[in-house]
């Protein structure tokens, strides 16, 4: 009886031994089969979650979200990177910035890309077999408009299939700066990358199943050309750009080259100085002949994030505040020379425009 006594109770020892290890892995994943509350799966997955800035000419090109699935790998979708020279991150809500992060796959067909970092950090369960089923809770994490760490929640709403490549719709809300971040089941797995918006009134959103990271090859081997951030980066341009002097406000008129009318832009303007050589003429009436134009440094840039509402294939002129070290400055973009600053020490300068996102309402 006392030997039967002593196994039970080496019995229990064990299992809540083995309970007690599961329960404190240094990973903090949670391995219980009961659904989460949303502060759970919020607090076991927020210092996995990153914001990624990618720059190109040594300025900003995109801003997105991305989430660890090991401990020096992360996940994003691949028109976040794509064609940019250089990567930076930071965990949400840590001030540290970090460098050294290189893409080393990719799935242009999924919108996914794998970065690999130079430091640890911890990392996310994934659903690697994808069945979930539709109508299942779900939360979405990333950075939407550079609010970081934002969690929203929703339903599995669907499952599309496009050519032969599964979309997972969803309710819950995302936005510009959402794309690479993680959607998550009720037991905090990653179940999907969220990836585009369409809004209108039901707020129709799309990840693409975590699954398909496993599609992605080395960057080496795509092209290098005909990167899918191409298109999206034609659906809007600027026709026209002024500024007088000493005013705090540019016009831009941009033109919506899409078939769907398009609410919202975050873009950067990138000022480039304009080298401006000319012969000089004794005629009164026009003293300055032969003008030629050169352009030269990327001196400033800014990023702006403004609401409009621009209908198919229309333009619409915006006014976006600049930067208060720009006030002094004149636009000069006269085919004829100076446009009258009369001014030797100002800066000249000429705009180009770079696309990060924008939003569509059917």
């Amino acid at each position: 009886m006392n030997k039967l006594y002593f196994l039970i109770t080496l019995a229990a020892i064990c299992l809540a031994a083995c309970n007690n290890s599961n329960t404190k892995s240094g990973n903090g994943q949670n391995d219980s089969t009961e659904a989460l509350t949303a502060e759970d799966v919020y607090n076991q997955t927020i210092n996995k979650v990153a914001m990624i800035i990618s720059y190109k000419d040594g300025v900003p090109y995109s801003q997105g979200s991305g989430f660890f699935i090991n401990k020096n790998t992360m996940v994003t979708n691949y028109h976040c990177v794509a064609g940019t020279e250089k990567l930076e991150f930071k965990i949400a809500g840590d001030e540290e910035v970090y460098q050294g992060a290189k893409v080393i796959k990719a799935s242009p067909l999924h919108d996914l890309a794998i970065i690999k970092t130079k430091q640890d950090f911890p990392y996310v369960k994934v659903d690697s077999v994808g069945k979930e089923k539709v109508g299942a809770k779900i939360y979405a994490i990333g950075n939407p408009r550079g609010l970081e760490g934002t969690i929203s929640d929703g339903i599995l709403s669907g499952k599309r299939d496009n050519e032969g490549v599964e979309y997972l719709q969803i309710t819950a809300p995302i936005s510009p700066g959402n794309s690479g971040g993680p959607v998550l089941n009720e037991k905090g797995v990653v179940i999907g990358v969220a990836t585009f918006t369409y809004k209108n009134s039901q707020n129709l959103n799309f990840a693409m199943p975590v699954s398909y990271i496993n599609k992605c090859v080395d960057i080496n081997s795509l092209p290098q050309q005909g990167h899918i951030v191409k298109s999206d980066s034609t659906a809007i341009n600027i026709v026209s750009y002024s500024k007088g002097w000493h005013e705090s406000i540019q016009q831009v008129s941009f033109h919506n080259n899409t078939s769907q009318s398009v609410i919202s832009i975050t873009g950067v303007l990138i000022y480039r100085r304009k080298i401006v050589e000319y012969e000089y003429n004794s005629t009164y009436s026009n003293p300055y002949t032969n003008w030629k134009y050169s352009l030269g440094d990327i001196f400033h840039y800014q990023v702006f994030s403004v609401d409009v509402d621009i209908a198919p294939k229309m333009s619409k002129l915006v006014n976006l505040r600049c930067d208060p070290e720009l006030y002094e400055h004149q636009y000069c973009n006269s085919k004829s020379g100076c446009t009258g600053c009369g001014r030797t020490s100002s800066i000249h300068y000429d705009i180009e425009f770079r696309l990060l996102s924008y939003e569509i309402e059917e």
